[in-house]
Protein backbone atom coordinates (compact mmCIF):
# COMPACT_ATOMS: atom_id res chain seq x y z
CA UNK A 1 0.00 0.00 0.00
CA UNK A 2 2.83 2.29 0.78
CA UNK A 3 4.54 1.60 -2.31
CA UNK A 4 1.61 2.41 -4.76
CA UNK A 5 -0.04 5.13 -2.41
CA UNK A 6 3.39 6.76 -2.90
CA UNK A 7 3.90 6.20 -6.54
CA UNK A 8 -0.10 7.80 -7.19
CA UNK A 9 1.30 10.75 -5.08
CA UNK A 10 4.33 11.93 -7.13
CA UNK A 11 2.01 11.28 -10.45
CA UNK A 12 0.15 14.05 -9.01
CA UNK A 13 2.86 16.31 -7.17
CA UNK A 14 6.00 15.21 -8.56
CA UNK A 15 7.79 17.70 -5.95
CA UNK A 16 6.43 15.98 -2.65
CA UNK A 17 8.27 15.15 0.48
CA UNK A 18 7.20 11.21 1.32
CA UNK A 19 7.99 10.70 5.14
CA UNK A 20 7.82 7.04 6.45
CA UNK A 21 7.38 6.85 9.75
CA UNK A 22 8.05 2.92 11.48
CA UNK A 23 8.52 2.18 15.18
CA UNK A 24 12.88 2.27 16.08
CA UNK A 25 13.66 0.41 19.65
CA UNK A 26 16.04 -1.42 21.37
CA UNK A 27 13.92 -4.67 21.00
CA UNK A 28 14.98 -8.00 21.63
CA UNK A 29 12.39 -9.69 19.47
CA UNK A 30 13.01 -7.67 16.93
CA UNK A 31 16.41 -6.93 15.28
CA UNK A 32 17.45 -3.82 13.26
CA UNK A 33 17.44 -5.33 9.73
CA UNK A 34 13.46 -6.54 10.50
CA UNK A 35 12.88 -3.42 11.62
CA UNK A 36 14.63 -1.62 9.05
CA UNK A 37 12.40 -4.09 6.30
CA UNK A 38 9.42 -1.48 5.20
CA UNK A 39 11.59 1.37 4.56
CA UNK A 40 14.07 -0.73 2.60
CA UNK A 41 11.01 -2.51 0.71
CA UNK A 42 9.37 1.13 0.43
CA UNK A 43 12.88 2.03 -1.06
CA UNK A 44 13.18 -0.53 -3.17
CA UNK A 45 16.24 -1.88 -1.49
CA UNK A 46 14.35 -5.28 -0.47
CA UNK A 47 11.98 -7.42 -1.61
CA UNK A 48 12.50 -5.52 -5.00
CA UNK A 49 9.16 -7.38 -6.84
CA UNK A 50 7.25 -5.32 -4.63
CA UNK A 51 8.01 -2.39 -6.87
CA UNK A 52 9.64 0.17 -4.58
CA UNK A 53 12.59 3.09 -5.49
CA UNK A 54 14.09 5.63 -3.45
CA UNK A 55 12.16 8.12 -4.80
CA UNK A 56 9.32 6.69 -2.48
CA UNK A 57 11.06 7.79 0.62
CA UNK A 58 11.90 11.20 1.18
CA UNK A 59 12.61 11.31 4.71
CA UNK A 60 13.44 8.64 6.62
CA UNK A 61 10.74 8.90 10.23
CA UNK A 62 11.89 7.40 13.59
CA UNK A 63 9.11 6.38 16.12
CA UNK A 64 10.48 5.47 19.46
CA UNK A 65 8.40 4.72 22.55
CA UNK A 66 10.14 3.30 25.91
CA UNK A 67 10.95 -0.13 25.46
CA UNK A 68 14.68 -0.66 26.46
CA UNK A 69 17.81 1.67 26.98
CA UNK A 70 19.55 -0.65 25.78
CA UNK A 71 21.51 0.01 23.13
CA UNK A 72 20.77 3.54 24.36
CA UNK A 73 18.32 5.40 21.82
CA UNK A 74 21.61 7.46 20.10
CA UNK A 75 23.03 4.33 19.10
CA UNK A 76 19.94 3.50 17.05
CA UNK A 77 19.91 6.94 15.40
CA UNK A 78 23.48 6.48 14.44
CA UNK A 79 22.82 2.88 13.46
CA UNK A 80 19.87 4.30 11.38
CA UNK A 81 21.98 7.06 10.02
CA UNK A 82 24.82 4.63 8.97
CA UNK A 83 21.77 2.10 7.07
CA UNK A 84 20.07 5.08 5.24
CA UNK A 85 23.12 7.46 4.65
CA UNK A 86 21.35 9.02 1.77
CA UNK A 87 18.24 9.94 3.38
CA UNK A 88 17.66 12.19 6.51
CA UNK A 89 16.15 11.10 9.32
CA UNK A 90 13.71 12.55 11.56
CA UNK A 91 12.18 12.10 15.16
CA UNK A 92 8.62 11.59 14.06
CA UNK A 93 7.05 10.77 17.14
CA UNK A 94 7.30 10.18 20.60
CA UNK A 95 5.81 10.55 24.08
CA UNK A 96 5.98 9.50 27.50
CA UNK A 97 5.38 5.41 28.63
CA UNK A 98 2.09 4.98 30.03
CA UNK A 99 3.97 4.01 33.06
CA UNK A 100 7.20 4.25 35.05
CA UNK A 101 8.58 7.92 33.56
CA UNK A 102 6.71 11.04 33.80
CA UNK A 103 6.15 12.62 30.44
CA UNK A 104 8.87 15.82 31.21
CA UNK A 105 11.27 12.85 32.25
CA UNK A 106 10.79 11.20 28.85
CA UNK A 107 11.06 14.55 27.15
CA UNK A 108 14.36 15.23 28.35
CA UNK A 109 15.86 11.81 27.78
CA UNK A 110 14.98 11.70 24.46
CA UNK A 111 16.38 15.46 23.78
CA UNK A 112 19.54 13.91 25.40
CA UNK A 113 19.53 11.19 23.19
CA UNK A 114 18.86 13.01 20.24
CA UNK A 115 21.66 15.55 21.05
CA UNK A 116 24.16 12.74 21.73
CA UNK A 117 23.67 11.58 17.97
CA UNK A 118 23.69 14.86 16.63
CA UNK A 119 27.15 14.93 18.61
CA UNK A 120 27.96 12.16 16.47
CA UNK A 121 27.33 13.34 13.41
CA UNK A 122 24.05 12.92 12.62
CA UNK A 123 21.53 15.71 11.37
CA UNK A 124 18.48 15.29 13.27
CA UNK A 125 16.33 18.61 12.83
CA UNK A 126 12.57 17.18 13.41
CA UNK A 127 11.52 15.96 16.67
CA UNK A 128 7.68 15.72 17.46
CA UNK A 129 5.97 14.83 20.30
CA UNK A 130 2.73 12.83 19.32
CA UNK A 131 -0.16 13.34 20.58
CA UNK A 132 -0.79 16.90 21.60
CA UNK A 133 -3.29 16.28 22.86
CA UNK A 134 -3.96 13.10 24.69
CA UNK A 135 -5.56 9.95 23.43
CA UNK A 136 -7.82 7.27 23.86
CA UNK A 137 -6.07 3.92 23.27
CA UNK A 138 -6.21 2.25 19.83
CA UNK A 139 -7.52 -0.99 21.15
CA UNK A 140 -9.42 -0.31 24.19
CA UNK A 141 -11.20 2.92 22.47
CA UNK A 142 -12.27 3.49 26.66
CA UNK A 143 -8.90 3.85 27.95
CA UNK A 144 -7.56 7.11 28.15
CA UNK A 145 -3.89 7.57 27.84
CA UNK A 146 -2.27 11.01 29.33
CA UNK A 147 0.22 11.16 27.19
CA UNK A 148 0.15 14.66 25.34
CA UNK A 149 1.32 17.96 25.83
CA UNK A 150 -1.91 18.72 27.01
CA UNK A 151 -4.72 16.35 28.78
CA UNK A 152 -8.36 17.15 28.72
CA UNK A 153 -10.19 17.31 31.85
CA UNK A 154 -13.78 15.77 32.64
CA UNK A 155 -15.18 18.98 30.81
CA UNK A 156 -13.14 18.33 27.73
CA UNK A 157 -11.15 21.93 28.74
CA UNK A 158 -7.19 21.48 27.54
CA UNK A 159 -4.75 21.56 30.56
CA UNK A 160 -1.18 21.30 30.70
CA UNK A 161 0.01 17.36 31.21
CA UNK A 162 2.11 17.82 34.06
CA UNK A 163 5.45 19.91 33.03
CA UNK A 164 5.52 18.92 29.55
CA UNK A 165 4.38 22.67 28.43
CA UNK A 166 7.11 23.82 31.07
CA UNK A 167 9.69 21.60 29.92
CA UNK A 168 9.42 22.46 26.49
CA UNK A 169 9.50 26.11 27.35
CA UNK A 170 12.80 25.12 28.72
CA UNK A 171 14.00 23.28 25.94
CA UNK A 172 13.83 26.19 23.27
CA UNK A 173 15.32 28.56 26.39
CA UNK A 174 18.37 26.88 26.44
CA UNK A 175 18.67 26.12 22.68
CA UNK A 176 17.82 22.53 22.39
CA UNK A 177 14.26 23.54 19.88
CA UNK A 178 13.89 25.85 18.35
Amino acid sequence: MIIAASRAILEIRPDAQLIIPEPWHANREKGFNEQARIIDTVLGRRDSHLGGADEFVTVVGLNHYRDTTLPPFHQLIVRAQQHWPDKPLWITETSGPPRGWQQAEWFWWMLAEVNLAKLMGVHVPVFTWAPAISMFDWVNEKKYLPNGIWKLDKKLNRAPNGTIVDAIHLAREYGYLK
